[in-house]
Parts: C-alpha cells; sequence; structure tokens
C-alpha cells in the first residue's frame, strides 16, 4: 500500500514518469499477492483480499492501457473462479483424492495462521499444497490449472476473438481528483483481434448505479405509474453512459461480448436504447462474458 500511495502522491504533483514506474511495480505486487492468496488461502481468506485489492485504477491514471489489459485477464474474476475450483476439489468422490483434498483445506487454513509466527514451517506447508494440487490437476483434467490462468496474456485472449466481435470490458476503478480525493467512475477496455486494447472512461459510479438501480424494476416488474416514455428516458441515459461513448472504439464489430462488474451485472446492455430508440441488440448481437479468459474455451469465429 505503501507503493500505491506514493504512486498517486507523484500523479498530484504532476510527476508522471515515476507514478508510471510505481503503478507498474505495484501491479507486479498486486497480481503476486493474488495469485499467493489463491493458491494458499482459504476461501474467506480469497475475498477478503479480492475487496481490498485494486490492481486496475493506478494503471488507468497513468495510462498503461497494454499493461491494463495484461491485468485485467489475468486477474478478473480469479478469485472467484478459485473458489469454485475448491468446490469442485470439495465434491470429488472417495479414494486417495477425497485425502488430498481434505489434506488440502486443512493445510490452507494453517498456512494463514502460521506465515508470521512460523515462517519456515508455513513455506514447507505451501510446498505440500504445490504437490497436491498439482496430483489433483493430472487426476482431474476438469478441474482448472490457476497457474495456467494466471499466465494467460492478452495475445492469448486477443487471438480467440472473433474478426466481427469486440469485447467490452466494463471496471469500476478510482481516479484521483486535484482536492487529493477519491471518485469511483466506470470505464471500459475494448478488445479486439489484431488491434492494440482501447480504454475509454466513462460516467461516475454513483450516477451509473442510481440510474441502473431505477431501471431494473421498471425492466423486471414494470411497476405501477411506469410509461413506455420512462422506459426510453432511462434506457437512453444509461445508453449515453455506457454504449454511445464506445461506438468508435467498437467501429464495424457486430457482436459484443459483455463483461460487466458491479451493479453492471444486472443491467441488460441489450434493451439499452440511442437518440434513435433503437436497441442495442438490434445493432449488434450482445452476449456475456464472466471474464474475457473466457473466449479462450471458445471457438474462433
Amino acid at each position: 500500500r505503501a507503493i500505491s500511495g506514493r504512486a498517486w502522491s507523484k500523479l498530484l504533483l504532476g510527476d508522471i514518469s515515476a507514478a508510471t514506474e510505481l503503478a507498474k511495480e505495484y501491479n507486479r505486487i498486486e497480481i503476486a499477492g493474488i495469485a499467493e492468496t489463491i493458491q494458499y488461502g482459504t476461501g474467506r481468506q480469497r475475498l477478503a483480499y479480492n475487496q481490498n485489492s485494486d490492481p486496475f485504477s493506478l494503471l488507468i491514471a497513468t495510462n498503461q492501457i497494454a499493461e491494463l489489459a495484461n491485468a485485467v485477464i489475468r486477474t478478473r474474476g480469479i478469485v472467484l473462479e478459485s473458489i469454485m475450483v475448491e468446490s469442485r476439489i470439495d465434491g470429488l468422490a472417495g479414494g486417495e483424492d477425497r485425502l488430498r483434498a481434505e489434506r488440502l483445506r486443512n493445510l490452507r487454513g494453517a498456512v494463514g495462521e502460521m506465515l508470521l509466527s512460523d515462517p519456515e514451517r508455513a513455506i514447507k506447508l505451501q510446498s505440500e499444497i504445490n504437490e497436491i494440487l498439482t496430483d489433483l490437476s493430472g487426476t482431474h483434467p476438469a478441474l482448472v490449472s490457476l497457474n495456467a490462468i494466471r499466465e494467460v496474456s492478452l495475445f492469448n485472449v486477443q487471438s480467440r476473438i472473433g474478426k466481427s466481435e469486440a469485447v467490452l470490458e466494463f471496471i469500476r476503478y478510482r481516479t484521483l481528483e486535484t482536492t487529493g480525493k477519491f471518485t469511483q467512475r466506470y470505464g471500459a477496455l475494448v478488445l479486439q483481434r489484431d488491434v492494440a486494447p482501447k480504454w475509454k472512461s466513462l460516467g461516475l459510479a454513483t450516477e451509473v448505479d442510481d440510474l441502473v438501480g431505477a431501471f431494473n424494476p421498471i425492466m423486471q416488474e414494470s411497476p405501477a405509474g411506469t410509461s413506455e416514455a420512462d422506459f426510453l428516458d432511462l434506457s437512453s441515459r444509461l445508453y449515453n453512459l455506457l454504449l454511445l461513448p464506445l461506438e468508435e472504439e467498437i467501429g464495424n464489430a457486430v457482436s459484443l461480448r459483455i463483461v460487466p462488474e458491479s451493479s453492471l451485472g444486472l443491467l441488460s446492455f441489450g434493451v439499452l436504447a440511442d437518440r434513435e430508440s433503437r436497441l442495442a441488440l438490434e445493432k449488434w448481437d450482445v452476449s456475456y462474458l464472466v471474464s474475457s479468459r473466457d473466449m479462450l474455451k471458445e471457438e474462433v469465429t
């Protein structure tokens, strides 16, 4: 956190070069921390780390878009994915694998307690955890290799994006104002094949979240007193905040693969309407991904 604070201070002082180098160092530390927590932490420890982790904001502030894309691809959603892996391990049936899974759970609980009190012992337990994960992955291919996930790169994902597709990674991040206070915003990373990743800052998080909160009840329940005009008003305001600024970056793509975040995970992007009342689903084929890494599981089109 000290490195993060120094980087933000350098930005306030206008020393972009120093801030950029510190942001790179902080990003390396964050990714390593996430990787270590996933490998050796319990589910609760992983969720706690994830809530306090911010690997993207400094990269955005220092305009390191390629580094941002790689960080997003490697870490976005990986904590929840790792917990899903753990649940698969818990569900293994009988025999040696059941014993390995139980031992793995016990070791992960012990490592966290020992890192400060007995670091030498903790390192030995970590080594045993690595061995168990290797054994389980060898006998159960369905278990995700978290090491492999962490090594995924922007190139890997871009090579799997169809020629007529664009992946929109929406990110909630913080930006430092000249007053020294942080403001939460949404932005989007646009990924396409054979094109450098593009970043666009969008609306204030409070404004977007409030609009989503007002729009969703209309979509789900059509409360008494709401009209088509109410729907179009909220729909177009959200379109103007979230999709209109991206139209140039989207270009000629006919399919949008959307990775939402925070309240956007509850939003149906396909029913957002442009100024001519055309819905997004009439302009593009809209679908959703948990992470852009999901592209690696699909066939190229």
